[in-house]
């Protein structure tokens, strides 16, 4: 598991990465994937089938969707995002990983 920054709209969630990376690379292969989000000691789980888009249209409007989510709060992530999409994502090896999914799970630990 790696960090990530990611945008959920109420049905898909959005990644992304580089197409070197683990996450891309596995993805790819196996479609079947698990997305953790931690909070202190809680945990989301989401399961779910990712897509993976390394070039064209959707991958580009994708990525505008998570750049400007990541705009309130993540402004160092939402500025790289927009100097690749200005210089060209296919340049910066660019990708993004959209998870559907087809479960959620929440522990919550008591303590």
């Amino acid at each position: 598991m790696s960090m990530v920054a990611y945008d959920w709209d109420g049905s898909d969630i959005v990644i992304s990465c580089r197409s070197q990376a683990s996450k891309y690379m596995n993805a790819s292969r196996n479609p079947a994937v698990m997305f953790a989000v931690p909070d202190d000691l809680d945990n989301l789980t989401v399961s779910g089938t990712a897509i993976c888009h390394d070039g064209g249209a959707l991958r580009d409007q994708l990525t505008e969707r998570l750049r400007d989510r990541l705009a309130d709060g993540y402004t160092w992530a939402s500025t790289m995002l927009n100097a690749e999409l200005e210089t060209g994502l296919d340049d910066a090896g660019r990708v993004i990983i959209q998870i559907t999914p087809s479960a959620v799970s929440l522990l919550k630990l008591q303590g």
